[in-house]
C-alpha cells in the first residue's frame, strides 16, 4: 500500500493524540481543554488533512 498518497484527517488525528496523551498521564481536565479548543478549529475550518493545514490557518483561526 503506497502511504505517501493517503493523509491523515485533523478528526482522526484529535483521536490518537488523545489517546496518546491519556496515555502519558496528563490530567483529564487538560485533555478535556485540548479537546476544546481541536473541536473549536473544527467549527471554524472543517475536517481537512493534516499536511494541508497551512501556517496561515493557524494565523487565521488564532484571530478569530
Amino acid at each position: 500500500m503506497n502511504r505517501s498518497s493517503q493523509s491523515l484527517m485533523f478528526s482522526k488525528a484529535i483521536d490518537g493524540y488523545e489517546k496518546f496523551k491519556i496515555a502519558e498521564g496528563l490530567s483529564y481536565r487538560t485533555i478535556d481543554a485540548y479537546k476544546h479548543y481541536f473541536s473549536q478549529w473544527l467549527e471554524h475550518r472543517e475536517d481537512c488533512p493534516i499536511k494541508e493545514i497551512t501556517s496561515e490557518d493557524l494565523r487565521e483561526f488564532l484571530s478569530w
